[in-house]
């Protein structure tokens, strides 16, 4: 079979003193050949000086590269090592593919390009690989990517937490609430992983003391780590957080109730939607959870204070909004279920963070989107093995680095 070696040259950009000597076919077919060598009496310059060198020797290496029909690629070729006057016997780089790496880069990219869009799963089948060899592709494009993010401008944070799967392994996000980017992962949820994104800050051009604003939950771990290394932000609770645990209070004294019913309350959902969406969207489902709220006084007073505590967010000024909070607190204290109670106690304590948002305007509703990114990753893959890998991906989908 005739073979047009200039092909191969062209696809896998190699230019002189290499030049493709040969390409043949296993006696299966599963496996293309391309023999790779170098013009002789080249010179090569040191990798480490650039000063044109004679060849000491020559070493053999393999590399994958993309499929040829059915059959693997397989660029073979004697690499040689330059003898410099000055740095001795030094290897050079060859330029279809990274230093170290056993792939050659057009078939790194052609992986980089799936794993964005796919399981990995799904692409270690479709290139014959196996997930480790990915991982470790798309894990040094990343992270040489991430190395050159620079963060000078970095002036409002938001952090949140997400595991890598049910119940397991836990790591906190760091993201710019300006530009809605990830700038940084970290496994745990400690106060360390403020610390550590304050010295990967700092590593990438940014300050501590530039930072005027965080966004996060309640987590004392995280209001102790901003308190401690970023000395001039202040902190705003979220309010995604804030109306989660009104939800959570109401859901809870739906489940009490329940427990006395003998058929089903069916408005779990319902109970957890504001109002006015309910009645833009859904009016036939609010008619549904009428009903229900006129016969059951503790639902109908906790979906009221609910309402009442998300109409905060809606309110024009600080002053105004410590009136009504004030007000909520009064009236949830003095509700008939412990939920609410418990509720007002934990909203009286975080007050003043909860009105911060009057300044700040700012909240994790960018971070909720990135989970939810990481969710639909996470159902794709059947959850993370490795806490790095979840991290490299997110990295990938949500930094917005260009590989």
């Amino acid at each position: 079979m005739a073979v047009d070696e200039s092909f191969f040259e062209e696809v896998l950009g190699i230019r002189r003193p290499w030049e493709v000597g040969s390409v043949s076919l296993s006696e299966n077919g599963k496996e293309a050949y391309v023999s790779v060598s170098t013009v002789r009496g080249s010179m090569f310059s040191c990798p480490v000086c650039g000063k044109e060198c004679k060849v000491h020797d020559f070493y053999e290496r393999e590399w994958r590269d993309l499929d040829l029909g059915n059959a693997a690629t397989i660029i073979r070729a004697r690499i040689p090592r330059t003898d410099c006057p000055e740095h001795g016997v030094k290897q050079i780089s060859v330029p279809w593919a990274r230093e170290y790496s056993r792939m050659t880069l057009n078939f790194e990219r052609r992986c980089i390009e799936m794993m964005k869009e796919m399981p990995v799963n799904a692409v270690s089948r479709l290139m014959r690989v196996s997930d480790d060899v990915l991982w470790k592709i798309i894990s040094s494009y990343v992270h040489i990517a991430m190395d050159k993010v620079d963060m000078s401008n970095v002036r409002k944070l938001g952090i949140d937490e997400t595991s890598c799967r049910k119940g397991h392994d836990y790591i906190t996000i760091f993201a710019d609430m300006d530009t809605r980017k990830v700038l940084f992962a970290t496994p745990g949820k400690s106060s360390d992983a403020v610390r550590e994104f304050v010295s990967w800050l700092e590593k990438h051009n940014g300050s501590a003391e530039n930072i005027t604003d965080v966004s996060c939950d309640m987590s004392k771990a995280y209001i102790f780590g901003v308190n401690e290394a970023l000395p001039n932000a202040k902190i705003t609770l979220d309010r995604f957080h804030v109306m989660k645990l009104a939800n959570k209070a109401v859901d809870d004294v739906r489940k009490d109730v329940q427990k006395d019913k003998k058929e089903s309350l069916k408005i779990k959902y319902q109970l957890l939607m504001r109002r006015k969406k309910l009645s833009k969207d859904f009016p036939d489902e609010l008619k549904k959870l009428d009903i229900v709220l006129k016969e059951n006084i503790l639902i109908g007073s906790a979906y009221v204070l609910k309402e009442m505590l998300g109409d905060l967010y809606l309110l024009e000024s600080e002053d105004v909004g410590l009136v009504h909070l004030d007000k909520w607190i009064v009236l949830a204290s003095a509700g008939v279920h412990d939920s609410m109670k418990k509720l007002s106690e934990t909203i009286s304590k975080y007050k003043e963070l909860i009105l911060q948002w009057f300044s700040s305007r700012i909240s994790n509703g960018i971070m909720e989107g990135i989970n939810s990114v990481i969710q639909a990753v996470k159902r794709m893959a059947r959850g993370y093995r490795v806490r790095d890998n979840m991290i490299t991906m997110l990295y990938l989908r949500g930094s917005g680095i260009s590989i």
